[in-house]
């Protein structure tokens, strides 16, 4: 994460050899990974709605507390 936030600069700080910092920002910006990353944030952000959306469901909407549409 530092990568994206920090920059590659971060790296020589910490006193990595240079071909260990040259392995790490080759596989960061990867399109590979970066659109692995992506895939896999939008399929938790899916699934953490859908959890999300049966529990209200099952909670609120049995209790009466709350309507939903869907």
């Amino acid at each position: 994460m530092k990568i994206y936030v920090l920059g590659t600069e971060q790296f020589g700080k910490m006193q990595y050899p240079q071909s260990m910092i040259d392995q790490i920002v080759g596989f960061a910006y990867s399109p590979f990974f970066v659109l692995t990353g992506m895939l896999v944030t939008f399929l938790a952000a899916w699934t953490g709605c859908y959890v999300a959306a049966a529990l209200l469901k099952k909670h609120f909407v049995k209790a009466g507390y709350i309507q939903f549409k869907g």
